[in-house]
């Protein structure tokens, strides 16, 4: 179990210091943050972008992003698992 921590920076406006970003991101949680693109200055450089496109009404398509080795491994032992 982790603890998952959301934000919606369209809420804030892109103003985002005082949200305290460094320490929800070092915590041992998950993030989720909507419109991310916002304050992408503030994101850590190794994460996992993930982007949901709608393309009908009953239909989305992920995009999934790495950045950093770990995130990286992440993605390719996933894809393992769904070729297996």
């Amino acid at each position: 179990e982790l603890p998952l921590n959301h934000i919606d920076v369209y809420r804030t406006n892109g103003d985002v210091a005082s949200l305290g970003l460094d320490e929800i991101f070092h915590s041992n949680g998950v993030t989720i943050i909507e419109w991310a693109e916002m304050i992408e200055d503030y994101l850590p450089k190794e994460r996992l972008d993930i982007t949901i496109n709608i393309v009908g009404d009953n239909t989305r398509v992920l995009l999934i992003r790495p950045y950093g080795d770990k995130y990286k491994s992440v993605c390719e032992d996933i894809l393992w698992l769904v070729y297996l």
